[in-house]
């Protein structure tokens, strides 16, 4: 009797723990699915995972091209807080160079150059107005969103 019932014991929690494993296999709900499987060709389009252009997989619009004059931030402009924090450390340094395309990364401490795709063009297509600011806060963005 112990021994069924430690047989039936066995049988049951792997039962249960592959109905777990087979429920756990996709991160994502249904609809969650659904709506991963009609960007996925845009989430591919990127190079890197950092390259991928969310704001235009979010905009109903699809307008790739462009930032939405909602997505500059007053205090971060087309940056994530911690993107902007990257930029108030190394902004004394790289304010100095002609183009933003000339900013080498490396060589103040990042990587690569923050933001998504829609930043870094932004940043490059204002740098002669954006690099007169003495500190990055001292970015007007409403006026750099105004001049686009």
């Amino acid at each position: 009797m112990t021994l069924k019932l430690a047989a039936l014991t066995i049988v049951a929690l792997s039962a249960i723990g592959l109905a777990q494993a087979d429920s756990s296999s996709n991160p994502f709900s249904s609809q969650e699915t659904q709506i991963m499987s009609g960007v996925w060709p845009k989430i591919r389009e990127a190079r890197d995972f950092d390259d991928i252009n969310w704001r235009a997989i979010r905009d109903d619009d699809g307008d790739s091209r462009t930032l939405a004059r909602h997505d500059l931030d007053d205090d971060t402009g087309p940056f994530t807080r911690s993107e902007a924090e990257d930029l108030r450390k190394v902004w004394p340094e790289i304010r100095k160079a002609d183009a933003f395309e000339d900013i080498d990364w490396r060589s103040v401490g990042l990587d690569r150059a923050p933001g998504d795709r829609d930043a870094r063009e932004f940043m490059a297509d204002h740098w002669k107005s954006l690099k007169r600011a003495d500190r990055f806060d001292d970015i007007d963005w409403r006026v750099e969103d105004r001049d686009r």
